[in-house]
């Protein structure tokens, strides 16, 4: 899928999508996991809108939020 939208770095992402849900596709991923950058496909207050998109699409992409995550809670995908 191309969106023709541009390469973002994680700190972009999370300046210009703040408390936001983002679905990253073409996800530049450290060694050790972390994404570095990518290009936002989705952005939305809900999860479950992002899963949806991930459950369609076919190919390297990542999920994350730019919020604060409460102590003690887990994501498990």
């Amino acid at each position: 899928m191309k969106s023709g939208k541009e390469r973002m770095t994680l700190d972009q992402m999370y300046e210009k999508f703040p408390n936001q849900w983002l679905f990253v596709v073409d996800p530049e991923i450290s060694e050790n996991t972390e994404l570095l950058s990518g290009v936002v496909d989705l952005v939305s207050d809900s999860r479950e809108e992002i899963m949806k998109a991930s459950d369609i699409y076919d190919g390297d992409a990542a999920i994350r939020y730019t919020g604060d995550i409460p102590e003690g809670i887990v994501f498990i995908f």
